[in-house]
């Protein structure tokens, strides 16, 4: 992703598990590669995300907050509202 002021969207599929950790890190780390205005988190799909994808996550929204990239959530899913609440990363999330 070497493109420069593009919107780059992320998909998640329905279950993100440990077994998806380092995929979606390296995703993610080759979208900040490039310069892109606007990250789409797209949770359409999403009905189960673990810790180990929503450690990923903060420090991912973490990045991009430093970066001053926008960041804009697709459907965010229940199942990623219930756990940020149950770990206490929902304003970590900014959901």
């Amino acid at each position: 992703m070497s493109d420069t002021n593009t919107d780059i969207t992320i998909k998640f599929k329905a279950a993100m598990t440990l077994a998806d950790a380092d995929k979606l890190h390296q995703e993610v780390l080759k979208s900040l590669e490039g310069n892109p205005k606007k990250v789409i988190l797209d949770f359409a799909e999403n009905e189960e995300i673990d810790f180990s994808t929503m450690q990923i996550l903060v420090a991912y929204i973490t990045q991009l907050k430093s970066r001053n990239i926008k960041v804009s959530w697709d459907n965010p899913s229940i199942a990623l509202f219930e756990r940020s609440v149950e770990l206490g990363m929902d304003d970590a999330l900014g959901i």
